[in-house]
């Protein structure tokens, strides 16, 4: 049976064991826990670049930008840890996972931290927190544009991740496997287009962009 989240805290404060998400503070004083999300493959030798792909940072929404590894506690209510927090800036992590695992995933492509010519990988990340039915999640959006500003694939990711078992590194590896599956995602659209037919053709313009599902 799948594990709660409610585990975590279990111990601490009675009354609300299940929405204690600071941790218990014993004998006066305050331990702290940092973490970092897991590696990517290192990317292979790469191959001659045929391709150029900025991914600037990842931008991260609410409260999420914060140092504390985020809960959703119900349906409704967010909490961000006190005592077990991010190694360092998540935004900043998540980006460099990004572009590791777009490096290995497409090997005759750049991937730059600054547009340019090339195409312009953007996302926005909504979602990346513990469920209290014992899950991880990540989930946001995505956007490739070309040079000229044009969007070429626009697209939502959604992907949760049971917890192993109980505890925050169990909940940082499980958000370490939706990212990297977030990553592939993106990966395996932008393989795809730059598969496509040159965008001179508007028909296959049209057919390389992918509006948001409503």
């Amino acid at each position: 049976m799948m594990r709660s989240l409610s585990h975590f805290t279990r111990g601490c404060t009675l009354a609300i064991t299940a929405l204690t998400l600071t941790g218990c503070v014993s004998g006066g004083s305050t331990e702290f826990h940092r973490y970092t999300l897991a590696e990517v493959p290192s990317s292979s030798a790469p191959f001659p670049a045929r391709h150029v792909l900025a991914v600037p940072g990842v931008r991260l929404s609410g409260m999420l930008a914060g140092n504390g590894i985020v809960m959703q506690v119900s349906d409704i209510e967010l909490q961000a840890a006190q005592q077990n927090l991010w190694a360092g800036e998540l935004g900043h992590q998540l980006t460099q996972r990004l572009q590791s695992s777009l490096q290995h995933a497409l090997p005759a492509t750049r991937i730059d931290s600054q547009p340019g010519d090339g195409m312009t990988l953007t996302v926005d990340v909504e979602q990346f927190q513990g469920r209290f039915d014992g899950q991880a999640v990540a989930s946001g959006q995505y956007r490739v544009t070309n040079a000229n500003g044009d969007v070429r694939i626009q697209d939502r990711f959604q992907h949760t991740v049971p917890l192993a078992e109980d505890g925050y590194p169990a909940l940082v590896r499980a958000l370490s496997t939706a990212w990297s599956r977030s990553s592939d995602q993106i990966a395996e659209r932008i393989v795809a287009l730059q598969g496509a037919p040159s965008s001179s053709n508007p028909s296959s313009a049209e057919a390389a962009t992918e509006a948001v599902p409503q």
